[in-house]
C-alpha cells in the first residue's frame, strides 16, 4: 500500500509545473522629466489594475497628474503580469493624492 501511495505522489509531483511569476513589465523612462512639473522622474514598481477606470479619474490624470504612476492601467482583459516598473513624478503623486482627497 505504501508503494502505491508513494508512486501516486511521485506521478502527481512530476506532473506539476511550478509556474514562475512573470517579471514586472518595464515601463520606465530613464532620464525623462515631468512635462507638467519639470521634475526628474524617479523609479518604482506598482501593481497593474485591470478593468475600466473612472472617466473623471482619467481626465484628472491627464490634466493634473500625468506621471503619478501609482497604478498601471492594464485594460479590460486580465493577463498574467501583475506589476510594472514605472517612472513617476513625486509632484504628480502629491497632486493625485490631493485630488483623491477632494473626491471623498
Amino acid at each position: 500500500m505504501r508503494r502505491v501511495v508513494a508512486a501516486m505522489a511521485l506521478v502527481v509531483c512530476l506532473g506539476c509545473e511550478t509556474k514562475k511569476a512573470p517579471e514586472p513589465e518595464d515601463l520606465r523612462r530613464p532620464g525623462k522629466v515631468c512635462e507638467l512639473h519639470g521634475v526628474p522622474l524617479q523609479e518604482d514598481t506598482f501593481g497593474i489594475r485591470y478593468g475600466l477606470p473612472d472617466k473623471d479619474y482619467l481626465r484628472a490624470r491627464a490634466e493634473l497628474f500625468p506621471n503619478a504612476e501609482t497604478e498601471v492601467l492594464g485594460g479590460c482583459v486580465e493577463k498574467d503580469r501583475k506589476s510594472a516598473q514605472v517612472s513617476f513624478c513625486p509632484e504628480c503623486r502629491s497632486a493625485r493624492l490631493e485630488w483623491c482627497k477632494s473626491r471623498k
